[in-house]
């Protein structure tokens, strides 16, 4: 008797462990239908599969951050917003609903809750690197220098090789008159970014931050590759006695090792080719010094 009773305890146990396998899988299947219907430019119809998964499983986080995602689209910010506010105060919380928040918020100009939920976002979820770089920019157009500094560099250190963190680094030091750790900038992210849609801005600030050594000589190219070498002494003389490690570990001493290297005419050449196009020329033809470059460029390695 007592092993029947067992069982007749066990019996709706497993029914419902049944019932929710069977209730994630059709929640898991109306989300990828909703994002089938969403690619196709059906937002109405997705907005509907979402809001049935979430019949099912109220508590689904990509159900609601697509959801908020898709409603965003549409223009339906308010709505959007209710669902993420709820959502980054749950377990459920991530690093692109944060940033989809503070993002609506600084779309609907409310300025002061964007800053709270980019510094909260930041704060939770310190590895993710658009939310830093989103961050960084939101700062920056808000003449936050300082704190868009501090979102930029962490976004470099999370992906060096993005050349649009380092724009905003660079522009937010030049906003706070730093204009070592700007010039720097500017050179690193042409050296990632030599001829795209803000590089000819780029090359005009390293001209103006730029001193001319007037024992420089010959033609453009070889002034600009004596007057660098110059700055990258001196900067990355002076830098060990500032307090900024990481200008001097990731840009001061990066290019004070470059300085005294046979690539200086190239990097010249690469990053000015925005000023002086025929330089697209010499470098097409002068492979083996683009080649050290690049070798050079990728063999040493850049600290933090």
């Amino acid at each position: 008797m007592r092993t029947a009773l067992r069982y007749l305890f066990i019996i709706p146990v497993l029914l419902s462990i049944t019932a929710v396998g069977q209730n994630t899988a059709v929640v898991k299947n109306l989300i990828m239908q909703a994002g089938d219907l969403h690619d196709s430019d059906k937002n109405t119809e997705a907005v509907a599969k979402y809001r049935e998964a979430l019949k099912l499983d109220p508590e689904n986080a990509r159900a609601q951050y697509e959801l908020s995602a898709t409603l965003s689209g549409m223009g339906k910010a308010d709505e959007a917003i209710a669902i993420l506010e709820k959502l980054v105060a749950s377990p459920g919380s991530s690093a692109e609903a944060y940033d989809l928040l503070a993002g609506l918020y600084n779309e609907a100009k409310n300025n002061d809750r964007a800053t709270v939920y980019y510094a909260r976002g930041s704060a939770a979820f310190p590895g993710d690197q658009k939310l830093n770089f989103d961050a960084a920019n939101f700062y920056l157009q808000q003449k936050k220098y300082a704190e868009a500094e501090a979102s930029a560099i962490a976004a470099i250190k999370l992906d060096p090789q993005d050349s649009d963190s380092q724009r905003i680094y660079a522009l937010a030091v030049t906003a706070q008159n730093k204009n070592a750790n700007a010039l720097l900038a500017w050179c690193s992210y042409l050296i990632l970014n030599p001829d795209g849609d803000d590089s000819a801005e780029a090359f005009k600030s390293v001209e103006k931050l730029l001193p001319a050594n007037q024992s420089a000589t010959g033609d453009a190219n070889e002034q600009l590759a004596a007057n660098l070498e110059a700055a990258f002494n001196r900067i990355g003389l002076a830098a060990p006695q500032g307090n900024d490690a990481f200008f001097r570990n990731f840009y001061a001493n990066y290019f004070a090792k470059l300085a005294p290297t046979n690539n200086m005419p190239t990097l010249a050449r690469g990053i000015s080719v925005t000023a002086h196009p025929e330089n697209k020329e010499w470098l097409r033809t002068h492979s083996k010094e683009v080649n050290d470059l690049a070798m050079w460029i990728n063999s040493v390695p850049r600290s933090f």
